[in-house]
């Protein structure tokens, strides 16, 4: 077996994380051996149990958006938007309010950055955990999206303290105008609507807007 698929998920050190850094390159980690590198650092948060009753509401939240986007579609924006607040405020009230920023580099600089962040989260810089896509060895992609973990998406002062060290280590742009090619473009999304499938290009026939947070938004 690769030595590395231990390595996939791991809890980092000081005393470690020099190793790990010059054997996990995500441009050199194979998909083979899984999607992604996972770094962690101390106590991992519970994830919340999210029982049959919370997901029903979460779909019964997405089946009444479409349904009313089918009956008015000149207001299905408008009904987007409803549906996809009231699932941030269900989560916040069942506390299931994990989420992440989301980066995603070119891959030229895509070993860099993930250093960058892998020694800000070993110390406790940035959150408890991140991770990076590995690579199709036979066709590396063009881009490395990057989750960067933040426990508790209703903490708009902890999400802003995240996003702020990013753009200190030089990696988010900053707000406003950012020329820099080193700095990227990045966006919060909540674990719940990753959950849903909520992306771009829909869920279920609902487009929802999965970004909670965007850079000037904070």
């Amino acid at each position: 077996m690769d030595p590395r698929v231990g390595l996939l998920d791991a809890y980092l050190n000081l005393d470690n994380v020099y190793d790990y850094v010059e054997t996990m390159r995500p441009t050199r980690t194979p998909a083979s051996l899984g999607p992604w590198l996972n770094i962690r650092v101390g106590r991992q948060p519970s994830p919340p149990r999210l029982s049959p009753q919370l997901r029903s509401v979460y779909a019964s939240i997405l089946q009444n958006c479409e349904a009313k986007c089918l009956l008015k579609p000149r207001q299905k924006t408008q009904f987007r938007k409803e549906a996809r607040d009231e699932i941030i405020r269900t989560a916040i009230a069942h506390n299931d309010t994990a989420g992440k920023w989301i980066l995603c580099p070119f891959a030229e600089k895509a070993d860099e950055i993930w250093e960058k962040i892998t020694y800000a989260t070993t110390l406790r810089d940035l959150t408890h955990h991140a991770k990076i896509a590995t690579t199709n060895m036979d066709k590396p992609p063009a881009v490395y999206p990057i989750c960067i973990y933040v426990t508790d998406f209703s903490d708009k002062e902890e999400v802003k303290r995240v996003l702020s060290k990013l753009q200190e280590l030089g990696i988010a742009r900053r707000y406003g105008q950012d020329p820099s090619f080193d700095r990227m473009p990045a966006s919060f999304k909540p674990d719940v609507l990753t959950r849903l499938g909520c992306y771009h290009r829909g869920v279920g026939g609902v487009r929802l807007d999965p970004i909670l947070y965007r850079i000037d938004d904070l």
